[in-house]
């Protein structure tokens, strides 16, 4: 071999070797990158979520009022079966859908002191093809009246679920 194939022979394995790599720190960026890009994906569903039961627990429609002052973490069963019937109106899910979006929303009263343990399904949005699910659980107190002028109260928890 003369001297020119040599200096030829080792400039092209130089040449392979700085493409190979390349290709390879290429493919470690991607995938770096992917990785980076499903966890935004899931924390940008998880605060979707926590947004959504943030607005589902303090909805003037549903919440407790007492001369006209709103109780935090209280809903009025009266109110939430009124909604849960309006909702089934296809122009007031519309309204609520900008809210919500894709998510669920259920109100699950537990068993206490001889009251049946009730589940209230009160927005059900779902989006079949979601890859990540967030589960956020507010406990509320449900306030209703057995007899007139006696209040009681019930523990529940408002169950959020959205898709993203």
């Amino acid at each position: 071999m003369k001297k020119g194939q040599i200096k030829m022979s080792e400039t092209i394995g130089v040449l392979i070797i700085f493409f190979f790599l390349m290709v390879f720190g290429f493919g470690f960026y991607v995938r770096v990158q992917k990785i980076n890009l499903e966890k935004d994906v899931e924390r940008n569903a998880d605060l979707r979520g926590i947004s959504i039961s943030q607005k589902a627990a303090f909805l003037p429609e549903l919440q407790c009022t007492f001369n006209n002052i709103q109780t935090d973490n209280c809903f009025d069963r009266l109110k939430v079966e009124a909604f849960i019937e309006a909702i089934l109106d296809p122009s007031t899910k519309d309204y609520y859908s900008d809210f919500f979006g894709f998510s669920e929303i259920r109100l699950e009263q537990f068993e206490i002191e001889g009251h049946d343990a009730i589940n209230f399904t009160l927005y059900e949005n779902p989006k079949l093809t979601s890859v990540y699910i967030s589960t956020i659980s507010v406990p509320v107190s449900i306030y209703f009246e057995e007899t007139p002028g006696v209040r009681k109260y019930s523990f529940a928890i408002l169950n959020v679920r959205s898709y993203g």
